[in-house]
Order: C-alpha cells, then structure tokens, then sequence
C-alpha cells in the first residue's frame, strides 16, 4: 500500500470548492427514468403487501377469495417476516398486472390479525410512560460536579419540560423496490441507500447466498433516514422469489405513512441554574425516547425476558449516547436517560436525536440569557470552552471542537445582524450546533402577526447560515443542502407529527401529515461556508437541528411567549 503520498496542493484546485452542476440535473427536470419508481422489467409484476393496522402484529387467517376476483391480480404471497422488524414485517402481498389492480387486491384482502401485545398504545400511554422515566430516569449517562446542591443555591433556576412527537419520512417518492429472480439469482434494483445492508438483509429473507443478490441502486427520490434501511428490497426479493419472476413492490401514500419508521418521540426535562453573576452553574438534562435503536430487535416478548436495566444498558451502548453537552464549561452537568417500552416503528429521521436535542439545548440557553439580561451570544462563549476541553477518543476522525463552533457562532452573528436593530414589527432568533462533524448555526429574522382563530401567523423574511464542514467540496451542494436543510427542518417544527392511538398510526395522507408549503418557506436564504483545508465532513444533516431553536428563539425575542413543545402548531403558531 502507497504511504505519505504527495497530495495536490489547494492552490492547485480547479473543481474542489467551485460549484459544479449536478451530472443529472436535466434528466430530473425532464422527466427522465432515473427513480426505483421508473424501473421497468419485461413481464414485470406489481404487488402490494397489507400488513397489520397495529405495530408489531402479523395475519392470523387470510381469505384471499375476493382479491383473486379482482381483474389484473395473479398471486397472492403470506409474507412471514423476519426476527428484526426492520429488515422484513410479516403481511400478505398481492401480485397484479399494475399498480391500480394490486391495490384494489389488496383492498379486497380479508384478513384476520394478530395485533400482539401494543394494540392499547396511545399518545396518551406514551406520554405516561415519558413523565414516569423523567420522574425517575434509571440510566446516568455523565455526571459531573454536585449537580443537586449547584441547583439549590442558583439565583436563577430555569425547569422546563419539552415534548416531540413521532414524525413520517413523507418521501415524495414512495416506499417501491424491483427484484427479480432468475436462474437462481436474485437482483434488486431501486432506491437503496445502503447497497451492501440491502444485500445482507435480502439474503437473509430469501435464503439465498450473499454472492446470488445483485444490487444496484437508483436515485433516491427522497431519503432523509427511511432509505437506510432495507425492508422494501427485501419485500420485493421475497415475492419475486415466491413467484420466480420479476416484481416491484409499490406503496401508496396510506400505506407509506402508516407504515414508516418514524422519527422517535422524545419527552425531556432540563433544569439549568445561573449564579447571582449571570454564570451558568448547573445543568440537569434528562432524555426520554422512543429508541430506534431498541426497536432494531424485535420488540414481540423481548421485554418480559430482559430485565430494565439491561436493556437501557443496551440503549447506551449501541446509541452511543454521550453527555452532548456542547456547553462543555458548565461545572455541574448530568445527563440521564430513559426508554419507554414501544411498539411504534422507529427509525432514523434527517439528523437523528441532534434534531430535538438541539432544540432543548438551544433554548434553554437562550431563555437563561434572557433571564439573566445578558446576550445570548456572549453566554454561549462563556460555556463553549477551548479545544483542549473536549476529550478526543482514538477512533474520532472529526472530533468537536469548541474553536470551530464559536467561528461559526461569531460569524453567523456578524452576518446575520444579530445585535444590531431590526425593522419595525420583526425579531432575531439564532442558534448553533455541531453534528457528525459538521458546524452550522442559524440567525432568523421573522415577524408574528394574529391569524386565524387561536393560531398566530409567524412570517420568516430572511434567514442567514453559517457552515464549517472542513474542505467545502462543492459550494453548490452545500448551499442546496442549506435551503433543504432549513426548510426541512421548519415544515418539521410547525407541522410534523404522526399521532397514535389504538396501537397505530392515524396519519392518512398530506391532508393531516401536513408539508410546508410554498408560500410559506422563508423569503430569503442567505448561505456562507467557512473557507477550511481540513478534513471534509458531510452537510446532509447539520443545518436541520439549529433552525427550530433558532425560530423559536426569534419568536420568543417577538411575543415573549417560550416553545417547548413540537408541532410549533400545537402551541399556537402556523405560517
């Protein structure tokens, strides 16, 4: 292997940090086949899989009768699932000549389900469990300091609790995949994030050997966490198996949202004290969620064999759940941790824990300061700390490092006007964060204004972002990931939220699993990057978690009025 290789010398550089257009850009605005949902295959079926209503259940009896009646369908497939629920769920598929007839099959399937043991889970029961673990959290993840004295004797105690909900993926593309099985072959063609995991986990549910699974990925119409995981390949494998042909497997809206891996639903509590000098002296966080990582085992009767502590041990462990107390100079700091038992689907959602961690962080900090009359600015560099504070593992290729963080935070602040007078009837909010090795911070600019009924309509006119991601690569992608990032992130915070009651989702379609829309995305996103030599790092997740605390913050700075829960919608506030 070659060692200490000359590299080309930055100044050198005639593509990396210039902005460079997307290879397929025309094909997309033109409409060409480049999405799983384009794949065609000569004599290829269609099939779509019914799967029980309640998380976690499986078909007990199957009266296919009347979904054979139907014109178009000619087979119908038990799909038994696998011991991971992630990777195959049980259901029954209907295989069809098109869409349209495998949907009416499936439609006409009667089916008898075994709804398990969380056919009575509810927000209700859920958030039960959340205020019973906030109350007496069984793991301690850091403790520093005497925590409990440092509250009691804070001039300023700040104790607020935060609640989040499960959210869908919603990708526009839905959830379809094409496998087709010949000769003893098997290839999967769609949109895979993760080919080799697909690989594995289609060689699991067929039996076939890993060297007799082919895939190959399409553009991916939409992934934000649902397209790493592999269900969907494995589904198509199964049937195509089953039916020795080639078949795609298409969801429609209903079944994509009622049957995503939503983002885990979090309730947390934060007790932060400040000294009669305006000091943060304390700071008692405390996380409750609904694990995606617990969820990756398969929850059917694995909680009444495995004791409590073990299995938050596990949490810990596979989590890798740290302090993230990116205020590291805070003396006494405690970070504790609970997990309610679920059987809602979860998964990884765009920035996954850095999404509502950050926003408790965020506006916690920035209630102190206003509770203390003191910047926000200067009392988030007061905890920041140096380089030297933060300790590095061996394994770490992009460690935190407060430097980084307050270039970025002093930059946005610079850029984004924060401090300085803003038009009449408007207010800044700003936030920061690192994630997977990458810095952004936000400063927003909006207004409130009465809307209808009880709801409160916040206008965002300009919004100003700062990143670091080391080496920018390319300018064009990295700004494409900003606006994405950002409105993402917002659509989120006002409107995303997936109730449960009766052990299943109740979200239908967009009319009440809500998008942002047009009109209502900021006016103006402005987007700067830190010019670096250092090690690149992604930017696909990091401007999300910072842009709800930082709207929140602007409109706290607007109303008085503090945001602590999601959706923003719940509390008041729509666009």
């Amino acid at each position: 292997m070659p060692r200490d290789v000359p590299l080309k010398d930055p100044s050198r550089y005639r593509l990396i940090g210039t902005r460079v257009n997307g290879t397929d850009n025309l094909k997309v605005v033109t409409g060409q086949p480049l999405f799983g949902i384009d794949v065609r295959i000569e004599n290829m079926k269609f099939a779509a899989v019914a799967k029980c209503p309640v998380f976690n259940g499986r078909p007990l009896r199957v009266d296919a009768t009347k979904a054979r009646q139907v014109p178009g369908v000619v087979d119908i497939v038990e799909i038994k699932g696998l011991d991971n629920p992630t990777f195959l769920m049980p259901g029954v598929a209907v295989v069809a000549n098109s869409t349209w007839a495998a949907f009416k099959g499936r439609d006409a399937l009667s089916v008898q389900w075994e709804e398990g043991p969380y056919a009575g889970e509810s927000n209700a029961s859920l958030t039960e469990q959340f205020q019973t673990l906030l109350a007496a959290p069984p793991a301690t993840l850091h403790n520093s300091g005497r925590v409990d004295d440092a509250l009691a004797s804070a001039a300023i105690v700040v104790d607020n609790t935060y609640s989040y909900p499960f959210v869908s993926h919603a990708t526009l593309e839905p959830h379809n995949c094409t496998a087709h099985f010949k000769d003893g072959q098997m290839w999967v063609r769609g949109p895979i994030q993760m080919p080799m995991s697909a690989q594995s986990i289609v060689a699991r549910a067929t039996g076939l050997a890993m060297s007799s699974v082919h895939v190959q990925s399409t553009r991916i119409g939409g992934g934000f966490g649902r397209r790493l995981m592999s269900d969907y390949a494995a589904e198509a494998a199964f049937i195509a198996k089953a039916v020795s042909g080639a078949v795609m497997v298409i969801d429609n809206r209903e079944g994509d949202l009622q049957h995503d891996y939503y983002r885990p639903a979090s309730m947390q509590r934060l007790r932060a004290g400040l000294e009669a000098g305006g000091q943060i002296i304390a700071w008692d966080h405390i996380i409750t969620s609904c694990s995606r990582n617990v969820y990756r085992k398969d929850p059917r009767g694995e909680h009444s064999t495995e004791s409590y502590g073990s299995y938050v041990g596990r949490v810990q462990q596979v989590a890798q759940l740290d302090a993230d107390l990116q205020p590291t100079r805070i003396p006494n700091a405690r970070l504790r941790y609970g997990a309610p038992l679920t059987g809602v689907a979860t998964g990884a959602w765009r920035a996954p824990a850095h999404v509502v961690n950050a926003f408790t962080i965020e506006t916690t900090i920035d209630e102190l300061a206003a509770r203390a009359k003191r910047s926000p600015v200067d009392l988030r560099l007061e905890i920041l700390g140096e380089t030297d504070d933060v300790p590095k593992s061996a394994d770490e290729v992009s460690p935190y490092d407060p430097a980084r963080m307050r270039e970025v935070w002093l930059q946005a602040v610079k850029r984004g006007g924060f401090g300085r007078p803003v038009p009449a009837g408007r207010a800044r909010g700003l936030a920061v964060r690192h994630t997977f090795g990458s810095y952004c911070a936000h400063v927003v600019e909006l207004s409130v204004a009465a809307g209808t009924g009880s709801q409160r309509r916040v206008t965002i006119h300009k919004i100003v972002s700062v990143g670091d991601v080391g080496q920018p690569v390319n300018l064009s992608m990295l700004e494409a990931q900003m606006q994405g990032g950002i409105i993402d992130g917002i659509g989120a915070a006002f409107f995303g939220e997936v109730p449960i009651e009766r052990g299943r989702a109740t979200s239908r379609n967009f009319g009440d699993d809500r998008l942002i829309r047009l009109r209502e995305a900021p006016m103006t996103i402005e987007s700067h990057f830190i010019p670096s030599n250092r090690r690149p790092t992604g930017f696909g997740e990091p401007p999300l978690p910072p842009i709800a605390p930082a709207v929140a913050n602007a409109i706290a700075a607007a109303t008085g009025d503090r945001i602590r829960m999601m959706p923003f919608l719940k509390a008041g506030y729509t666009l």
